[in-house]
């Protein structure tokens, strides 16, 4: 079954981490910056137009991008920003990439 075009879904994964912060009292890194689609079930879904949302994760500051592994190959094929990327395929995966460093 074909999903719908929707506009805002690459939002997800900073939206759940967003909600979890707030329940949990944990604040996230404010360097990191992450897109991804996610599914009821926390699976990290493929995401379109990553040159410019590394682009403007680079501008923001951002040393780290979390984005879905099945964007690897859009990351791969964009020039080295010296931004790093961490491909997450689960949420649970990316969770503790986000907390603070101590």
């Amino acid at each position: 079954m074909m999903g719908i075009p929707k506009e805002g879904p690459s939002a997800g994964i900073t939206i759940v981490t967003g909600i979890v912060s707030a329940l949990t009292g944990r604040p996230v890194r404010n360097d990191i910056a992450m897109t991804g689609e996610i599914t009821i079930m926390g699976k990290v879904l493929a995401i379109g137009g990553v040159l410019p949302k590394l682009q403007a994760a680079i501008d923001a500051g951002c040393k780290e991008v979390i984005m879905p592994k099945e964007n690897e190959r859009d990351v791969e094929m964009t020039p080295d920003y010296g931004t790093h990327c961490l491909l997450t395929t689960a949420y649970r995966l990316l969770v503790p990439a986000a907390k603070p460093h101590r």
